[in-house]
């Protein structure tokens, strides 16, 4: 099936893609009920359903699925390191004959985790994967100390998880997965197993350029990986704040016109539940794609009018009829994701953007000029009561360069976090982003 493309420029598409208003008042609320959080990853436990005649999904951190035909099973996905071997377990126990494919929706570690241990086990099977593929696991492994302390700041029991397997055994190291097959974005792959007809699909940019799907055509099930997970409906996550590239709203705007003209009956996505429901489905990716398409056609009307990134970050919003969950993936983070993939680092604010000297290497002086950080503290503790803890949060900073910066400093930090993660939950209860307060607060040791 050839791909829908999608050209966005400012107003052009607005007329083609509106929000469906048909849908009762009813059941457009429902498109805000998110059932599931992130919370819930180091939680689910490993288990086997059988969601579909002849497709089961095992649980844990991410879902892995079988697929039984005539001529023996596809596996789609193979869960993190640590529950790789259980995962495996259940999968090859719900089918019979042999594993003749194994297909991966993207490279992360959670959905690639036992991929060798699957491979070892039956090497005649044809691994397939995304064209990105090879590039993005090159760079996750040239990058991987970094990133793994970054996202130990987020996933510190995962991440935990993750180290242990992989020091009981080599294969559950991050990297060395050399697919059979790689599937480009414009040319689907079709692969008729047995009786089964099955679809490789490029959806890329849902957690990067090597998304893949599987389309089962036939039973109407699409598998998406993460380009719907882990919540759903949800705006995605179109920049993480663990690190990695920039995820393409492009792109992502065409894998979801993609995944509509599908019409799937059931989304088998990377976490949590199956999602079930032909109108539903529709109704909830066509709100995700059109919001996208509105954060981004936002994104560049202010750019092109001259508002600075900041600016954006705070203006852009969604409106209501295009509501989502902001649990996962956040706006104001995608807005400046974008902004940056279309301008880079640099925002014309400050010749000092130019040169490595961050503004921290003058906190000391900024210190010395006051006086000693007992001024700047009041102030900050001012800013914070004003309901402007973000103000206060830099002045506390400043106050921290200086060598005794007072014991008042400690508590005041604490009273200013803990305003900015209050005020996340309420907003947004966007999981990287409360997680990562949170980790700070902790930081600072108990309260006294």
């Amino acid at each position: 099936m050839p791909r829908v493309k999608t050209f966005l420029t400012a107003g052009l598409l607005m007329a083609g893609f509106a929000p469906l208003a048909s849908a009762s008042a009813e059941a457009e609320r429902a498109l805000d009920e998110v059932k599931e959080r992130g919370w819930n990853f180091k939680e689910n436990k490993v288990e086997l359903d059988e969601f579909a005649p002849g497709v089961w999904r095992a649980t844990g951190v991410s879902n892995s699925y079988i697929i039984q035909t005539s001529k023996g099973s596809v596996v789609v996905d193979t869960g993190a390191s640590h529950q790789a071997r259980k995962v495996m377990e259940l999968l090859e126990g719900a089918t019979e004959g042999p594993i003749v494919k194994i297909i991966l929706t993207h490279v992360h570690s959670d959905h690639t985790g036992g991929a060798k241990l699957w491979m070892q086990k039956h090497p005649d099977a044809e691994v397939i994967a995304h064209e990105a593929f090879p590039r993005m696991q090159h760079e996750l492994e040239i990058t991987s100390p970094y990133h793994g302390r970054r996202g130990a700041q987020i996933l510190p029991e995962l991440v935990a998880l993750s180290l242990k397997a992989r020091d009981s055994d080599p294969l559950f190291e991050f990297g060395g997965i050399t697919p059979d097959v790689l599937v480009d974005n414009d040319e689907p792959l079709v692969l008729k197993v047995g009786e089964t007809e099955i679809h490789v699909l490029g959806l890329p940019a849902g957690e990067g350029p090597d998304g893949l799907g599987i389309w089962l055509p036939e039973e109407r099930v699409l598998f998406t990986g993460d380009m719907t997970g882990p919540h759903f409906p949800m705006f995605p996550n179109l920049y993480s704040i663990r690190g990695e590239r920039y995820r393409e709203f492009l792109d992502y705007i065409d894998s979801l016109s993609q995944a509509i003209e599908l019409e799937p009956a059931i989304i088998a996505h990377g976490h949590f539940d199956v999602i079930r429901g032909a109108d539903y489905i529709r109704r909830a990716l066509t709100r995700m794609r059109d919001a996208v398409r509105y954060v981004h056609d936002q994104v560049v009307s202010g750019m092109n009018a001259g508002k600075t990134l900041p600016e954006l970050m705070r203006e852009v919003a969604l409106p209501e009829e295009l509501k989502l969950s902001e649990g996962y993936g956040k706006v104001a983070f995608s807005v400046r994701g974008l902004w940056e993939t279309y301008n880079g680092w640099f925002q014309f604010q400050s010749t000092t953007e130019l040169y490595p000297v961050p503004v921290r290497s003058i906190y000391k002086d900024l210190v010395h000029a006051a006086g000693g950080p007992k001024k700047i503290l009041e102030i900050a503790s001012e800013k914070h009561e004003a309901g402007e803890p973000e103000k206060a949060l830099h002045l506390v900073e400043v106050a921290e360069a200086a060598k005794s910066p007072g014991a008042g400093l400690v508590a005041l930090k604490r009273r200013i976090l803990v305003t900015l993660r209050d005020r996340a939950v309420r907003d947004t209860n966007n999981f990287m982003e409360v997680s990562w307060l949170n980790a700070r607060i902790s930081e600072l040791g108990p309260t006294p």
